[in-house]
């Protein structure tokens, strides 16, 4: 089976480095296929009905970069084409990257059957695109697979991961500056451990919603020790202020160990592969 990748950031650039030198393996930029408006160009896609495709959608108008009704809409119209680009019969198997933002925040333990609660643009959007691509799936046997990623860090993120900006800012010989005393806890995945699930998961003939996280919530000034370790001399301002995210996440991923049978990175081995690999 042949696998079409949509989606052109970091993570989408990693599959396809990682995935090309054993399957055959495209990749198109969402903009490219005007994937977010009304007029998306699928014979871009050269799908060819006699043969067999994981489409693997990795894209979509993120948080960082605004969180508003126009970004909403084109992350709308993004889940509508998903939908249509469903109807091919050579798509066999869909694998949408959703986050871990739709979950409600009680200071619970996260697992797959958690409380949802949608509270701004792009969560709704999330939401929307995973009950659609359900909807769809279950009406025309497809096979749908939903990850929901926490915040993923790894060599060629340039430096905009919630780790990767702390570290830009150490290499820049600039504080790091945490909020809430930098004790907010979260889950982190490193981007080979990431690669790695995919492999196990390409192979997934079954419909399933997962939460990939390590299970190693950590607090943001864990990280930052951490990143002191390896650059010496940088310091760490914690600040009193809170901002809207400064919530802690904990995750349950016994699911995701269970099935995938996966064992995650060591987190702190990670962030000191992270610095090297950025150390240039």
């Amino acid at each position: 089976m042949e696998i079409i990748l949509i989606g052109k950031g970091f993570i989408s650039k990693n599959l396809y480095n990682f995935f090309v030198k054993s399957k055959k393996t495209s990749i198109f930029g969402m903009r490219d296929l005007k994937f977010n408006t009304n007029n998306c160009n699928f014979k871009k896609l050269n799908i060819n009905n006699n043969k067999k495709y994981t489409v693997v959608f990795t894209a979509s108008i993120p948080r960082l970069r605004s969180n508003n009704f126009n970004e909403f809409k084109e992350n709308i119209n993004i889940a509508l084409n998903l939908e249509k680009l469903m109807k091919y019969s050579a798509v066999k198997k869909i694998i949408y990257l959703s986050t871990i933002d739709l979950y409600k925040n009680n200071n619970k333990i996260i697992n797959e059957n958690s409380q949802i609660e949608v509270t701004d643009f792009y969560s709704i959007s999330k939401l929307f695109t995973e009950n659609l691509i359900k909807l769809y799936a279950n009406n025309n046997n497809k096979i749908f697979i939903i990850i929901r990623l926490p915040g993923v860090f790894g060599y060629g993120d340039r430096l905009k991961s919630s780790i990767g900006k702390m570290l830009f800012s150490a290499k820049q010989n600039k504080s790091i500056i945490l909020s809430n005393k930098g004790n907010t806890k979260r889950d982190f995945i490193y981007i080979k451990d990431l690669q790695n699930i995919f492999v196990k998961i390409i192979r997934i003939n079954n419909n399933y919603t997962f939460n990939v996280v390590s299970g190693q919530s950590k607090s943001l000034n864990f990280i930052a020790e951490k990143i002191r370790n390896n650059i010496p001399n940088i310091k760490i301002l914690k600040t009193n202020k809170k901002n809207v995210r400064d919530y802690d996440l904990k995750f349950d991923n016994s699911k995701v160990k269970k099935i995938l049978n996966f064992k995650f990175s060591d987190l702190d081995k990670s962030i000191k592969e992270y610095i090297l690999l950025n150390a240039k």
